[in-house]
């Protein structure tokens, strides 16, 4: 019955549109990184029989922790949730308790790590396709966390490569693809009907371009060249913040204060670049990872600091009724309320205070409108068509008769730079 009313919370909660793209996180939740084991910059994509599989970590800002379980969910390719049963897509036995995490190690802000590794314990996908992880209170049946990952069975190969934009209004702000998948090793009798692909710039679910169809195919190749269809804004580079040393004030920020009960880190007024020329600067395409350059023992997970960094944005005009945030992979490039920056007419600024751990982040400005999830990176930030972003191309397989969406390629390209 249990297993039931979490499966009930889990459609609610996606069916209201409170979640941005079904994934959602509570807001004592911080620090949410979904990758494989032992890469810096991954992705939430594993391989169909991987051992290694994905590591989902995060942290509660909490003394005590909690009762934890996870389940996993089959979706096709447009994140609705699948009609198959459990035991066609997993192995195992699924709506696990987390065990495995500790607590915070000498550190001002007390916090609780948790982690959750898998296929482990038994547990795993048995097909590729789009998955959900939902992190719920055994006690409680709160869900405080809902991430997307992927399996893919690698059977094609996906490239991607620039073409002149279509429109004169985009040559010097936006990235235009063109597409193609090898499928020479695969047979596919009506790839015009039964392949899509999905595109998804830096690896974020705004900025991507779903369900496109093939338009030509040539021999072992499918062409996606769909002329000012499949268009990107550039955007800029992202802004860095280095927070691995509390003791030293990094690139941008004017000071770090350091309290009984935490740690204060004031930004330095930045502005906004929306019309200017681009500038080259070395980024981590929204990224961002833990680390602690005091660390002299321990895991840089438990021992880092949470600090409060203080962003300030200087803007000509005020954006009116609509919302500043900052925002990246830190905060899932959503409408996060922690994360917003309020006008203070005193000062002429956009300002707020942002619980950070550790780390190297990237970050942008960016501008929402009310509830809308939909953000505007383009109004605070620009535009350049030289701006050095990756390219996630997803392929989806789902031939006659067939009851999901295969996953049968996930393909990086760097373009642009």
């Amino acid at each position: 019955m249990k297993k039931l009313f979490i499966h009930l919370i889990i459609a609610l909660i996606i069916g209201s549109g409170f979640l941005q793209a079904q994934e959602y996180t509570a807001p004592s939740i911080y620090s949410v990184k979904i990758t494989v084991p032992g890469t810096v910059y991954g992705l939430p994509v594993m391989n169909l029989g991987d051992p290694r599989g994905l590591l989902l970590s995060f942290d509660e800002l909490a003394e005590d922790a909690r009762y934890y379980r996870f389940r996993l969910q089959h979706c096709d390719r447009n994140w609705e949730l699948s009609d198959l049963v459990e035991m066609e897509y997993l192995d195992g036995i699924n709506d696990q308790l987390i065990n495995n995490y500790a607590f915070s190690n000498q550190t001002h802000v007390d916090y609780v790590h948790y982690q959750v590794r898998f296929p482990g314990d038994g547990l795993t996908p048995k097909i590729s396709g789009n998955y959900l992880i939902t992190i719920y209170d055994e006690n409680t049946d709160e869900v405080v966390l809902v991430r997307k990952f992927m399996v893919v069975d690698k059977n094609v190969f996906a490239s991607a490569k620039l073409h002149r934009a279509s429109r004169v209004a985009h040559l010097r702000t936006h990235q235009e693809l063109e597409l193609s998948v090898n499928f020479k090793d695969f047979p596919i009798s009506n790839p015009l009907q039964d392949v899509t692909v999905t595109v998804l710039q830096n690896g974020h679910w705004q900025r991507a371009i779903t369900n496109i169809p093939p338009r030509n195919v040539f021999g072992d190749m499918i062409e996606f060249d769909w002329r000012g269809k499949i268009v990107f804004p550039g955007g800029m580079d992202f802004r860095p913040l280095d927070i691995r040393n509390l003791g030293y004030r990094s690139y941008g920020i004017d000071e770090i204060t350091e309290y009984k009960d935490g740690y204060v880190v004031v930004k330095e007024v930045e502005e906004s670049r929306a019309g200017r020329s681009y500038f080259l600067e070395q980024d981590q395409n929204g990224n961002f990872v833990i680390d602690n350059a005091r660390n002299f023992s321990g895991d840089v997970s438990t021992t880092s600091e949470y600090a409060e960094v203080d962003f300030r944005l200087d803007i000509t005009e005020r954006t009116g009724d609509d919302r500043v945030f900052v925002t990246g992979g830190f905060s899932n490039f959503t409408a996060d309320p922690r994360f917003e920056l309020l006008y203070n007419p005193a000062e002429g600024i956009y300002e707020g205070t942002v619980m950070m751990k550790q780390g190297r982040y990237d970050y942008l400005y960016v501008v929402g409108n009310g509830d809308d999830p939909q953000l505007d990176f383009d109004a605070l930030e620009g535009n350049s068509n030289e701006t050095e972003n990756f390219y996630l191309i997803l392929t989806y397989y789902r031939p006659f008769g067939s009851r999901y969406d295969q996953l049968i390629s996930a393909d990086i390209v760097n373009l642009g730079g």
